[in-house]
């Protein structure tokens, strides 16, 4: 289909690049000065550290409470005084990127903005932020924080936004040690010698540093105006035990877009394993069961493709406002659908083999570890993090919210209409993304991205689930891939010629391609662009009109009937596809993409239609009859191919009682498969909760029809049964179990929130239950009411 081809070329979105701010020269500076400035930046560094410290040491515990009872304009009053050009607004550097200078502002406060992009009124003047700047700066050396400080400048240094000073001789600059001696001493060395000229660098760390210290030193001052903090008198106060870790959020929930609004104020965090691991196995499992939903669920299966119907670039209409002729002409439909159903196909393959190769196992000497980075770095870089931010530059102009800003130009290019107002900062941050010319780091903007989405609703309401998804694993990425510089930063030092770890990678290339080699042959027999004759056409076979599934109705002898031929059109479309493979790949390759496919027992399928038996009306009880509604996941209703519902009118009813065993209508077809595990326990649950895990396990009955979830609700079920739920980029919801000894396993599991809606379908609920069943044992017999 056409977004499979590169549209967004080198510009984003056709929004116009920030200009070029190489207006002042990089400077050469005698040496010996260099050496004398460094001295005395850092003996002034240490001279503040050492002051903030006593202060903390005697009254970080009064700082918190008087700060905690000033209002926001308090706060940003003081703030003020302490640093008369502060900044107003959050991540200034990205501002004056797009605008260079905004309208009334000096050449002082874009230094600032770029120098100090932290240090801003939006993000100081809350309750939190200010007090674990104070924490982490003045507990800890300032040599914890020089890579924090030279990353935070480094937009600016690639604009030219700020100057550099380069020492004329090559030079290394010591910004590890934690001694005043030796911190940001300054010494020549041979170019043959080994050690980087990291000198220019390391001039405005000390820069960027003095101007922190004395900030912090100064606010503690005024916030203790009444309160001697000159080294004598601190000497008279006793020291206090340091007070207990801060923290923004509130209740059980974590959110990563807090985490991540929190970092520059923390130290800097150091290496998890066991969290790198976590989330490459949670998105593992979560595209396993993705695939088999695909072949198990006729619903979710017409949910993914009407999702890649409505965000395909045949959907933008061209500069005449005229739509694409395999829209619009019947007979060149099925085209269209013939295309869009091998991207549905191909996606799970791709995903899957890239995570399966991805996954990080802990290596038993040097070598295995620098084969097993090396490894997951490619993947994540050459695949996934590429392969995404490309197949974003497609999906979110066609998405139905947004897709009215653009046109298609030229062989399936995408532009923003020339008509329209370009100022707009979710357009610029997605274009920013695709922009392979930008200077801003991609892992930036995909964090103002997530931050965007989740803290302006107007925003949140133009992304689709879909593009959710995908801006989720653009983050999930960057995080990965954040987490692989601690472990090995040498590995990402490329600029280095000497680079030991830069040889390997290029010595493992030949290696690491291969493990792409099933994909390049599936795509040479799939892909519309490259299978030619091969191509197979499955537009009859998956057209979502082939799988109306009313599982999220009451069940009669016509929905029955309705499912098994949803089933049946879905085992054909298999089947076709399946054999297409054994016919065109070796036997080698079919089995490595057999095998990707997980095995999560006999497919459910839908058992004939038993007339019930007629039993005697039970008395009447004070039970409240509670309404549902249903919303497809993808809004089918408002889509084309949506076949009407039934016209039976269907009673609403409450949520099925928690004496069900936990299995739906659809049951294995192999008679002698073994049964699911028994849960390890039974869980206490309030009445709410347990409405939800009702919902969740419903057996459907004649009688009985469930309703939607809040995600609310379904959030804090599971964290009631033992799980830890944390918010993690786009839609994606991670919960990761507290105690191991509830299920027996540590592996977390996710779970994609709805949107925008905030209500979780039958459809979906039912499907969430399916996999908390498989990975965990759950279902409608693990839970009783509390009492």
């Amino acid at each position: 289909m056409g977004g499979l081809q590169t549209i967004m070329g080198q510009t984003g979105f056709g929004i116009p690049g920030a200009p070029d701010f190489r207006e002042t020269a990089d400077e050469t500076i005698n040496f010996d000065e260099a050496v004398e400035f460094a001295n005395e930046e850092s003996e002034s560094i240490f001279t503040r550290w050492k002051t903030l410290t006593s202060i903390l040491e005697r009254y970080e515990d009064t700082i918190r409470k008087r700060w905690g009872k000033k209002t926001r304009e308090q706060r940003k009053k003081l703030l003020l005084q302490s640093w008369p050009d502060i900044i107003l607004y959050h991540r200034p550097d990205l501002r004056h990127y797009r605008r260079k200078t905004a309208v009334g502002e000096s050449d002082q406060k874009t230094q600032t903005a770029y120098r100090w992009p932290h240090i801003n009124l939006e993000d100081l003047s809350d309750s939190t932020n200010l007090l674990l700047f104070l924490n982490s700066r003045g507990r800890h050396a300032p040599a914890v924080f020089a890579p924090m400080d030279c990353d935070s400048i480094s937009l600016g240094i690639s604009t030219g936004a700020i100057p550099q000073e380069f020492p004329d001789t090559f030079s290394h600059m010591n910004l590890e040690s934690v001694l005043l001696e030796e911190y940001g001493r300054l010494m020549a060395c041979p170019v043959t010698s080994g050690v980087s000229d990291n000198a220019a660098e390391g001039l405005m760390v000390l820069k960027t540093q003095h101007a922190t210290m004395g900030f912090l030193v100064d606010i503690c001052e005024r916030i203790l105006h009444d309160k001697k903090t000159d080294d004598e008198s601190l000497k008279l106060v006793p020291v206090l035990p340091e007070p207990p870790i801060l923290s923004s959020r509130e209740g059980e929930w974590v959110y990563a877009t807090d985490l991540t609004r929190e970092s520059p104020y923390l130290v800097p965090h150091k290496l998890d394993l066991r969290r790198v691991q976590s989330l490459i196995q949670a998105r593992l499992t979560e595209w396993e069961d993705y695939a088999w939903a695909m072949r198990e669920d006729p619903s979710f299966m017409a949910e993914v493709v009407g999702d890649w119907s409505e965000h395909s670039s045949e959907r933008v209409m061209t500069r005449a406002r005229k739509e694409h002729p395999d829209l619009v002409n019947p007979l060149r439909k099925k085209n269209f659908w013939d295309r869009t159903i091998a991207s549905t196909i191909n996606e799970p393959y791709e995903n899957l083999t890239e995570f399966i190769d991805g996954q990080y196992e802990q290596p038993q000497n040097v070598p295995g570890l620098t084969t097993s980075i090396t490894r997951i770095k490619f993947l994540l870089e050459v695949r996934l993090i590429e392969k995404v931010q490309r197949e974003l530059g497609f999906i979110f102009p066609s998405s139905p919210p947004v897709r009215a800003l653009f046109m298609t130009e030229g062989q399936g290019g995408l532009q923003l209409r020339s008509d329209l107002n370009k100022d707009d900062q979710l357009l610029w941050l997605v274009g920013e993304l695709m922009n392979k010319e930008s200077e801003v780091p991609k892992d930036i903007i995909a964090t103002e991205l997530n931050n965007l989405v989740h803290t302006d609703k107007s925003q949140k309401a133009r992304i689709t689930p879909m593009v959710a998804r995908f801006i989720g694993d653009i983050s999930l990425g960057y995080e990965l891939r954040s987490q692989l510089r601690l472990l090995c930063p040498l590995l990402y030092r490329q600029d280095d010629q000497n680079n030991p770890y830069e040889k390997i990678l290029e010595v493992e290339n030949p290696s690491l391609i291969e493990l792409l080699r099933p994909l390049y042959d599936l795509k040479m027999i799939v892909s519309p662009a490259h299978a030619g004759s091969k191509f197979l056409k499955l537009g009859d076979l998956g057209n979502p009109a082939m799988f109306y599934y009313p599982v999220d109705k009451r069940r009669t002898q016509d929905n029955v009937e309705a499912m098994q031929t949803a089933e049946r059109n879905l085992d054909a479309l298999w089947a076709k596809y399946d054999g297409h493979l054994r016919t065109h790949l070796s036997a080698e390759t079919n089995d490595v993409l057999q095998a990707i496919i997980p095995d999560r027992g006999e497919l459910q399928r839908t058992p004939d239609w038993v007339e019930p038996q007629k039993v005697a009306q039970k008395p009447k009880t004070d039970v409240p009859v509670q309404p549902a509604t249903f919303t497809d996941d993808n809004n089918s209703k408002d889509l084309p191919f949506s076949p009407p519902p039934p016209k039976t009118k269907v009673k609403t009813r409450g949520p099925a009682p928690l004496e069900d065993d936990g299995h739906d209508d659809a049951h294995p077809t192999a008679a002698n498969e073994a049964p699911p595990p028994p849960p390890p326990r039974l869980f206490p649950v309030k009445k709410r909760t347990a409405q939800v895990f009702s919902t969740l396990f419903h057996t459907p009955t004649p009688t009985t029809q469930p309703g939607e979830i809040a995600w609310t609700d379904f959030v804090s079920a599971l964290s009631a049964i033992g799980f830890q739920p944390e918010k993690l980029y786009g839609s994606v919801w991670r919960f990761a179990l507290k105690d191991r000894a509830t299920f027996g396993v540590d592996n977390a599991i996710n779970f994609h929130e709805p949107h925008p809606q905030g209500k979780l379908p039958f459809r979906a609920a039912r499907r969430y239950g399916r996999r908390l069943g498989r990975m965990y044992g759950l279902g409608g017999g693990s839970f009783v009411l509390e009492g």
